[in-house]
């Protein structure tokens, strides 16, 4: 199994919240032990913490990089206005693309397994009659404020004096339970801006679902529902469209709303269901629609 930043976090939160010291039920006897895990979960944690205002066009630059490697051209970003949360700030940014069907997934695919969080918060495919993708994708990029809770320092190691071995375990304990209490913070807050129904999945469902010969027009996905415009070669198959969408994990209340017997031309509108498991690999879908 892949691990990505999810399991990152679930691990890092899980093991921070619960008891007063980590590994105390693993028997990890001394000090020094405990130090090393809590520098190996800080260490996971600040790979997947917010990134500051400033380093925004570093991220920018990263998703632009994952475009062209995967053959899909930037023609535009467009900043919009950023909203300022008491624990993080977020700016929406909205990339205008171009490139074919699997270039397109393969980049949402790698987007989402970027290290800082982010969402896609509105996605809107159309195809050219070239059979190019024309893109619209806004992305939600989290960065943190003066409030987001900060890492947490290492713990200085007091003076040692003569006959006070006690109150110097004691004081080295409470430091630890002070990061430990810093990292959680970090973790959780990360790990509830992380999207929990990447969008590459619900791409997968939808073309996964498509009966052969149906092809897509126009595909949007937002933060509550999606919508799949195509054409089909009958009624018939629209209706087993919509069967097979019903059945994925991801999606639910899949309604036509449209479709023309005369043209075959469909509308089918669906709902997220964002407590799902994961949907899967739409690759073998994308080659025999393509």
């Amino acid at each position: 199994m892949r691990v990505t930043k999810r399991h990152i976090l679930a691990f890092a939160t899980a093991s921070l919240i619960g008891g007063t010291c980590l590994a105390a039920d693993n028997g990890a006897g001394d000090l020094a032990d405990l130090q090393k895990q809590l520098d190996a979960l800080q260490k996971a944690v600040d790979n997947c913490k917010l990134p500051q205002a400033k380093e925004l066009d570093q991220v920018l630059r990263e998703i632009s990089n994952v475009g062209v490697a995967n053959s899909v051209q930037t023609t535009r970003i467009r900043a919009e206005r950023a909203d300022y949360k008491r624990e993080y700030g977020q700016q929406p940014v909205v990339f205008s693309m171009t490139g074919d069907f699997r270039g397109m997934y393969g980049f949402l695919q790698q987007v989402e397994k970027l290290a800082r969080p982010l969402r896609i918060t509105h996605l809107d495919w159309s195809k050219t009659p070239d059979g190019q993708l024309n893109a619209r994708i806004t992305f939600n990029l989290f960065f943190a404020t003066e409030t987001t809770p900060a890492a947490a320092p290492a713990p200085s190691q007091p003076r040692r004096l003569p006959h006070d071995d006690d109150a110097d375990l004691v004081d080295q304990l409470q430091a630890m339970q002070d990061k430990q209490k810093s990292i959680a913070q970090q973790a959780q807050l990360t790990a509830a801006l992380t999207e929990k129904l990447p969008r590459s999945a619900i791409v997968a469902s939808i073309i996964d679902a498509m009966p052969r010969g149906t092809s897509l027009v126009e595909l949007r996905v937002d933060s509550e529902g999606a919508s799949a415009k195509g054409n089909a070669k009958d009624d018939e198959q629209v209706k087993q469209f919509a069967a097979k969408l019903s059945n994925e994990n991801v999606l639910r209340d899949v309604r036509v709303k449209q479709s023309n017997g005369a043209t075959h031309e469909f509308q089918i509108d669906m709902n997220l269901n964002s407590a799902s498991p994961l949907g899967r690999d739409a690759t073998a879908a994308l080659e025999a629609n393509k």
